[in-house]
């Protein structure tokens, strides 16, 4: 049966595939930073964080509870701020702290007995790819990190953030994952910097830091060790400078990947 095609926005063409995949949707879980907020931290003078919400969101939110769609919060942050928001609107599958977010959505479907299909998320930046791929409606707001695609099958793109040729990491010792980006783009020539490590990493001179795995990069490559840290301007992550495990200008052999398969 031919699914009918609203007129939402006049104007703005609509693909039939998503109102199909909307359709099936009982559970919608967001991001905050970005998705639910403006993406900005604002600090009071005790270090509290403040953030803007829009109440139409929270209109939008509560319309769709009615409806029997449910909803969930996983944020890498635990602000208090956000936790009496989403308690001011009914919002009782509030996940607080959780950087790596696939496992607490698993087991959000999981209590709900949802296939991935009926489920939505909607995120803006890398760490969101994980979750957005694991579920049968993936949506980006509209200022969401740009990615492009590398892949793709009959039902599925498989996507790379373009942060240009960053790569998702693990400090070994620890297991806390950031962002590796390369020194031509940080003014730090010949080393790494690994971005958005948790505030409450432990990071140590010497630790070894691995890609993390992906559908781009497999897991456990060494990419360097750290040297230096620091904590980011904003006050809400940490970072580290990387000495390449590679020297560039000496390599003698290269191996390149063509596949491989993913634990």
């Amino acid at each position: 049966m031919a699914i009918e095609n609203p007129a939402l926005f006049p104007g703005i063409a609509a693909d039939e595939n998503a109102f199909r995949d909307a359709a099936r949707v009982r559970f919608l879980v967001l991001d905050v930073d970005g998705v639910c907020t403006d993406g900005k931290l604002y600090f009071q003078e005790n270090g509290h964080p403040v953030k803007c919400f829009n109440a139409q969101d929270g209109i939008g939110i509560k319309t769709a509870m009615l409806a029997g769609i449910g909803i969930g919060i996983i944020t890498g942050r635990n602000d208090p701020c956000v936790l009496a928001r989403m308690s001011q609107l009914g919002v009782t599958e509030y996940h607080a702290g959780f950087e790596s977010k696939l496992p607490k959505l698993e087991a959000i479907r999981k209590k709900y007995g949802l296939k991935p299909e009926e489920m939505a998320y909607m995120g803006d930046d890398w760490i969101d790819l994980d979750p957005m791929r694991s579920v049968g409606m993936p949506i980006a707001v509209a200022f969401a990190r740009k990615v492009k695609v590398v892949g793709f099958d009959a039902n599925t793109d498989i996507v790379q953030a373009i942060a240009d040729g960053d790569a998702t990491a693990t400090i070994s010792s620890t297991g806390n994952n950031g962002m590796v980006t390369g020194g031509y783009s940080t003014g730090q020539e010949g080393y790494l910097r690994m971005n958005y490590l948790p505030s409450s990493s432990v990071i140590r001179n010497h630790d070894q830091v691995v890609t993390a795995g992906s559908t781009v990069y497999p897991r456990n490559l060494i990419l360097g060790y750290v040297v230096d840290a620091g904590i980011a301007d904003a006050g809400a992550a940490k970072f580290a400078i990387l000495e390449p495990a590679a020297d560039i200008d000496n390599l003698e052999q290269v191996f390149v990947l063509t596949g491989y398969a993913q634990e």
